[in-house]
């Protein structure tokens, strides 16, 4: 996590924090899947360290963009955004566990479920690129 952090402060500049957000959604969701369907131990302890990797973007993130979106959201904003990831990561465990013991206590089935949350940041960040270009479009005909 500290890594991904560290090298985004590096390169902040030329990559905006949403497209950010979307690769390390990408890069979670891989490291999910080599997690959940390689057997080797190895190979996924390298998945889980993809999948740190991938998440050190997405809290500070999430933070900045929102921000930048909702500028007069406050305290409040802020507080509901936190108190909306410590639940997240609450559920995403209890999630995979509780997939896990419907089929015959395979943690890999639950983590390949938990593939879903990466892929609902991912999908999201996507729509707010795309609105920020439709933004951009009507700011140009505007003038």
């Amino acid at each position: 996590m500290g890594v991904a952090r560290a090298l985004y402060g590096k390169y902040s500049q030329k990559l905006p924090m949403i497209k950010a957000i979307t690769i390390c959604g990408t890069i979670t969701t891989l490291g999910y899947l080599t997690v959940a369907l390689f057997p080797n131990p190895y190979i996924s302890l390298m998945g889980c360290g993809i999948i740190g990797f991938g998440v050190g973007i997405f809290w500070p993130g999430v933070l900045s963009v929102a921000s930048k979106h909702i500028p007069t959201g406050g305290t409040a904003m802020f507080a509901i955004l936190a108190l909306a990831g410590d639940i997240g990561c609450s559920i995403g465990p209890q999630t995979a566990g509780y997939v896990s013991s419907l089929f015959d206590n395979s943690l890999s089935i639950g983590l390949l479920f938990c593939t879903v949350f990466p892929i609902i940041i991912t999908i999201f960040s996507l729509f707010v690129i795309k609105r920020d270009n439709f933004k951009k479009i009507d700011d140009i005909k505007s003038k």
